[in-house]
């Protein structure tokens, strides 16, 4: 008894050892607040399956009930408001399928490490939970057919952890791999010497003996890692990951830069979707510009040279580097002040409201139309004060550049498109007079109903993704509308640039904001000419419930965007162009509700019921279908209890089971003897066996047991039960 304890034991070691590779799939998972709730679900999910098992309960259905439970204890231990009566959150489905979407939102979002989300955390936790519950099904299967000997075979209950172990290293998360895979080996080995045992003929008691060949091995492994653990933390043998450049991020930086921004904003908005950027303070509510995407490739949207190097936070590189032959802008509008304060944020080229004029309180100065260039990388000090000018927004009476003006050329510049993109362009603007008209039409085009917002959209097929984006699919988030949008303008004529930077943030009162990574956007801005200069638009639509912008505010006409109402109030106003007439220029295109992350704005308690409902039906399921099993299984335990004719009739009955099971069963006109007899002529036939001398043996007994004259013996049932396990034995294999 004690050598099956330590032998168990090492088992769920073995279990235990995977939850440090699964953890670091999530952001800074390799600590207590996520390791420990893995290893409740692991020893939960384990011990539920070894009782299961151990009453008699068949595997798969064993491992259904461990894993079930061990992700309910994880929900509940994740967040225990949910079984808090007083919590809003108490068995609340509503809640849970927002968590669920965040969730889903994350796992899909194209990167590791995964935001650290209690959907995330529960996902990957029953995974962990599902291969601790396998492991000890396939241990426990082992011990039960050794029958009470030694198991020989180690590799079916490694399999599971294995899986797990692979499948974290492919996905490549930046951290933890040395302390992962450490963490694995121990776990191998302890699990081996624990469990590779075998019995004294002398004493009969365990003799423990030391697998050599597996402590060799597991050292020379250890001895390779622990050479080559430096270039480790950077191998990348990806199925989602994303790289960014200039490799993983260093401990002790900023969990947002520049360069991610804008390589990779979606991973930004979904990772550090809880990060907080930046604490402004703005007279007018505004959006924040970090850099320009000036040209197209035919693939991307891409930022010149010079503006990643400054993202990136090089030293090298000067205002001069970045101007650029942009055209001309105007400078009389009106002024308005805001405030910075960076909380976690890496970059020279750092937030401020677009056409910012004037940079106080830092080493920085303002570069056109690009943005605002510190002397160095900003961090969590860094505080500065800027102005910004306000442009109208629709076309002044200045005269028009020229279409072949050189300074229009890298703003209009694009590779050759298929047709459809152009009529589709064209179509959209049938009937304006005017490059502002257009661009108010276009922008009321993707904001008509047509398109909606998803974190997640559907995969595109066939060979261009943005005909499949604008004819097919017509769903995605905030970097899919502005490069169409973009693409769309230039195909017109229209001059027209991206800005990646930040929507407004959260409103505190008194004018002050906070802006945290879920509101990291990009979004067009189009040039109207001298008197107007860089417009910015918003071609996203917004998500379902979101308001839009004030009556008092330009918005895409309300006559062809059914989306919501002219009238309806919201924080943010807009600079969406129109030809219509002159209103109050702002700074601030209308919200796109671009966040994926957020949490339901209110939680009713309608889904109670429901869950409880769902539960007791789950509950039932498990407890019908294991008393079933129970009883099913019992009656050859009664069978096998009884007189020795009983027992004999009982083994014969199993064995006749399991030859049914692969079609050979019993016809109805034959007698044990001439059953018996066939099945020996298709094992001679067949040659494979089916157990064939062992149901002549079985056939004997039973014709003596049923029709016999005298009674049997009890040697003669345990013969019978010995026959039978042979017969069991036999097809199971196959």
């Amino acid at each position: 008894m004690r050598t099956q304890w330590q032998a168990g034991a090492g088992v769920s070691l073995l279990s235990l050892s995977v939850t440090v590779a699964l953890s670091r799939l999530i952001e800074h998972g390799i600590r207590p607040g996520i390791i420990v709730p893995f290893a409740v679900a692991v020893a939960v999910a384990d011990g539920v399956v070894w009782l299961a098992m151990r009453r008699g309960i068949p595997m798969l259905l064993a491992m259904l009930g461990g894993a079930v439970v061990a992700v309910a204890v994880l929900v509940v231990w994740v967040d225990p408001s949910i079984i808090n009566p007083a919590s809003s959150h108490f068995a609340n489905v509503t809640f849970l399928r927002g968590q669920a979407r965040a969730a889903h939102a994350a796992l899909s979002s194209g990167g590791t490490p995964l935001a650290a989300l209690p959907g995330v955390v529960v996902v990957i936790g029953a995974l962990a939970a599902l291969v601790a519950a396998a492991t000890r099904a396939i241990w426990q299967g082992q011990v039960a057919r050794a029958r009470g000997g030694t198991v020989t075979q180690l590799t079916g209950c490694v399999a599971p952890s294995f899986g797990a172990f692979v499948y974290s290293t492919l996905v490549s998360a930046d951290q933890g791999r040395l302390a992962a895979a450490l963490t694995y080996f121990a776990g191998v080995a302890l699990c081996i010497a624990l469990v590779d045992r075998s019995p004294s003929p002398r004493t009969r008691r365990v003799r423990w003996r030391i697998p050599l060949g597996t402590v060799l091995g597991a050292t020379l492994a250890l001895a390779v890692v622990g050479v080559v653990g430096t270039s480790l933390t950077g191998m990348r043998l990806s199925v989602f990951h994303v790289s960014t450049p200039g490799g993983p991020r260093p401990a002790g930086t900023a969990l947002v830069s520049g360069t991610a921004l804008v390589d990779n904003l979606r991973a930004v908005e979904v990772h550090e979707s809880n990060v907080v950027i930046l604490h402004a303070t703005s007279a007018l509510p505004t959006y924040w510009q970090v850099a320009t995407l000036d040209s197209f490739n035919g693939t991307a949207w891409e930022a010149n040279p010079a503006e990643v190097a400054a993202l990136a936070g090089k030293s090298q590189v000067d205002a001069q580097a970045l101007e650029t032959a942009s055209p001309p802008v105007p400078t009389n509008g009106t002024n308005f002040a805001a405030s910075v304060q960076i909380n976690d944020f890496a970059s020279r080229l750092l937030p401020s409201p677009p056409h910012t004029v004037a940079v106080s309180g830092l080493e920085a100065s303002p570069v056109g139309t690009t943005g605002v260039l510190a002397a160095a990388t900003s961090d969590p000090q860094t505080s500065y004060g800027v102005t910004a000018q306000l442009v109208p927004t629709h076309p002044s009476s200045a005269s028009p550049l020229a279409a072949d003006d050189p300074r229009l050329a890298p703003y209009l510049a694009l590779p050759t498109q298929p047709a459809i993109v152009s009529f589709l362009a064209h179509d959209a603007v049938e009937g304006a007079t005017s490059q502002g008209a257009e661009v108010q039409d276009l922008v009321n085009w993707f904001r008509s109903g047509r398109f909606r917002y998803t974190l997640d959209p559907p995969a595109t097929s066939g060979s261009d993704p943005l005909v499949q984006f604008l004819t097919v699919t017509r769903a995605g988030y905030c970097q899919q509308f502005a490069g169409a949008f973009g693409i769309l303008a230039r195909s017109l004529g229209i001059p027209t640039r991206l800005v990646v930077g930040f929507t407004t943030g959260t409103p505190e009162g008194n004018g002050r904001y906070t802006v945290t990574g879920a509101d990291a956007h990009v979004w067009p801005q189009v040039y109207l000419g001298p008197g107007t200069g860089w417009v910015s638009v918003e071609p996203t639509p917004p998500a379902r419930g979101v308001s839009s912008v004030p009556a008092n505010v330009v918005e895409p006409t309300t006559s062809s965007s059914p989306t919501t109402p002219a009238s309806t109030a919201t924080t943010a106003p807009t600079t969406v162009p129109t030809s219509g007439a002159s209103a109050t220029p702002t700074t601030t295109p209308p919200p796109s509700s671009h966040s994926g992350t957020s949490s339901p704005k209110g939680h009713g308690q309608g889904g109670f019921p429901v869950l409880l409902i769902v539960l007791l039906v789950l509950l039932a399921a498990l407890v019908g279908a294991a008393l079933w099993w129970r009883r099913w299984t019992r009656r050859d335990e009664r069978a096998d209890q009884g007189p020795p004719e009983q027992r004999i009739v009982g083994a014969w009955n199993r064995a006749q089971r399991a030859l049914s099971r692969r079609g050979l069963g019993r016809r109805p006109a034959e007698s044990p003897g001439e059953y018996a007899t066939r099945l020996d002529g298709l094992e001679r036939s067949a040659a494979a066996g089916i157990g064939a001398q062992a149901m002549s043996h079985l056939a004997a007994l039973v014709e003596a047991a049923c029709y016999g004259p005298r009674p049997c013996t009890a040697a003669e049932a345990e013969a019978a039960l010995s026959w039978s396990a042979s017969v069991l034995a036999a097809n199971r294999r196959r």
